[in-house]
């Protein structure tokens, strides 16, 4: 029995830990305050696969996130709605202004949100599968941030890959990449392999490397994606991740990624510092669900 505890409790705490995290004040989305220090604007960004935001449980976790993390930009995948409801929950959601990709029917869609009078942003272009903003901070140099959303179908990935690489060329300016990629790149990214997912692999990290982009890293749980409720059919992958280029990297020697607990989707929110998260002030208030 003692021993079954020593392997429990490590997880348990690293759990209850994750909930001691930066609070805003009950204001929400309209009192974010970015941190200015020395040359740089310090913020922090949410980006998370929501599959589906139509829901009172996402929009409850949402809020939660928003209030306890104080992002600057929040931007979601795969919404799976569109036009005049996609409207109404991007106002509820509390930002001043937004930018969508609508779902095609019930599936994709990627939404951006942010306030205009904390941060300037301009899209720079769309896609089915990503959205480039240059960021503005008051005062402060712009640099470019793509919110990836990686189609689930290999040919369409493919076709990003080579859209982003593109892109690559073109940037001299700082450039961060965000969101779910929808591939690994080693098979330790994943708690199951095949030929075909090392085949990938080496794609993918091909691509990245070709690119001249580089892994943030991370902290938290391992894997931003499980499905499945027995051991037989667990399935676990990193699947969303940060990347940067060496402007980026220069620029924010501290940036960190932190993957939040799984809740209400398949997908970990990814919360991403320009920071450390060391200039946030840490709350004992725990996660909680808010009513409507």
């Amino acid at each position: 029995m003692s021993v079954r505890l020593w392997i429990i409790n490590p997880i348990f705490w690293g759990v209850i830990l994750q909930q001691f995290i930066p609070m805003s004040d009950p204001n929400l989305a309209h009192n974010n305050q970015s941190v200015r220090t020395g040359s740089h604007q310090l913020m922090n960004i949410l980006a998370w696969n929501v599959q589906g935001a139509g829901s009172r449980e996402f929009l409850n976790i949402l809020r939660e996130h928003i209030h306890m993390h104080r992002p600057s930009i929040v931007a979601l995948f795969e919404t799976r709605i569109s036009g005049t409801r996609a409207q109404q929950v991007c106002e509820r959601i509390g930002f001043r202004n937004s930018f969508r990709v609508d779902a095609q029917g019930f599936q994709g869609g990627i939404w951006v949100l942010w306030n205009s009078d904390e941060i300037e942003v301009d899209v720079l272009n769309s896609h089915e599968q990503f959205v480039t903003i240059e960021i503005k901070p008051h005062g402060h140099p712009s640099w470019n941030l793509t919110f990836v959303y990686a189609s689930p179908h290999v040919q369409a990935r493919e076709l990003l890959w080579s859209q982003l690489q593109h892109l690559a060329t073109e940037y001299r300016k700082p450039w961060l990449l965000a969101g779910d990629f929808n591939e690994t790149v080693t098979p330790e990214e994943r708690n199951h392999s095949n030929p075909e997912v090392l085949r990938r692999c080496k794609r993918f990290k091909h691509w990245i490397d070709n690119s001249g982009l580089i892994d943030l890293g991370y902290s938290g749980p391992k894997f931003t994606w499980a499905r499945g409720l027995t051991s037989d059919t667990r399935k676990e992958a990193r699947l969303d991740r940060a990347l940067c280029n060496m402007e980026w990297r220069l620029k924010y020697q501290s940036g960190v990624v932190r993957h939040l607990l799984q809740a209400c989707s398949d997908h970990s929110p990814l919360l991403i510092s320009t920071g450390d998260f060391t200039q946030d002030k840490v709350s004992n208030t725990p996660f909680r669900f808010q009513a409507n």
